[in-house]
């Protein structure tokens, strides 16, 4: 086989040659490498066509699997967000029959929870502040001087009552001060008492 030959129209060439004894001839058998490499060519397309072909197939379903699973996901984030700023009248989409559906339905299972909870203690505050109020009436009606302290003896609240026996003007002169060292503080020799 000779290759890298060109024929008589300088045309590249596969050429096989073979010299017959008994009659004195040699053969020559060509073909344009072109036509003798066509084949090969053909196929060469053909697989470069099938491989990028693949690729866009293989590129699209995987999109389209990753919108499939990702999308249950993303409308689950934007609930719980929306959950999160207060607005407990979204529910997580439940109709996925696979995890993304078994989490949103224990997610609104929580959020109902949580919107009871909230409803209570709710109703607890509304108790307490009425509670406080009535206690806040009593002790500014009463004669008698009530104050309260912290465990390092600082007045918490005072009323009126107490106010004007201890000769003070407003809460803010008693209140968050050592109620020992205001009131307490010396004997009639001048010695200290004891806190």
């Amino acid at each position: 086989i000779l290759a890298d030959v060109v024929d008589y129209r300088e045309v590249p060439v596969l050429a096989v040659t073979r010299y017959i004894e008994d009659i004195d001839w040699g053969i020559v058998v060509k073909i344009d490498l072109a036509e003798a490499l066509a084949p090969v060519s053909e196929l060469r397309n053909l697989i470069i066509l099938i491989i990028f072909l693949s690729t866009m197939v293989i590129i699209f379903v995987s999109w389209y699997l990753s919108k499939n699973i990702t999308r249950p996901i993303n409308l689950f984030t934007e609930t719980v967000k929306k959950i999160a700023d207060g607005h407990y009248d979204v529910l997580a989409d439940e109709s996925a029959g696979d995890e993304t559906g078994i989490l949103a339905r224990a997610f609104n299972k929580m959020t109902s929870s949580l919107i009871r909870s909230s409803k209570n203690l709710e109703i607890k505050i509304n108790e307490l502040s009425e509670s406080e109020e009535q206690i806040r009436n009593i002790l500014n009606s009463t004669a008698e001087a009530i104050y309260g302290i912290d465990k390092n003896g600082n007045c918490t609240f005072c009323n009126p009552s107490c106010l004007r026996l201890l000769g003070y003007k407003r809460n803010d002169d008693l209140t968050g001060k050592n109620v020992h060292q205001l009131i307490h503080h010396t004997r009639a020799d001048g010695k200290h008492y004891p806190e």
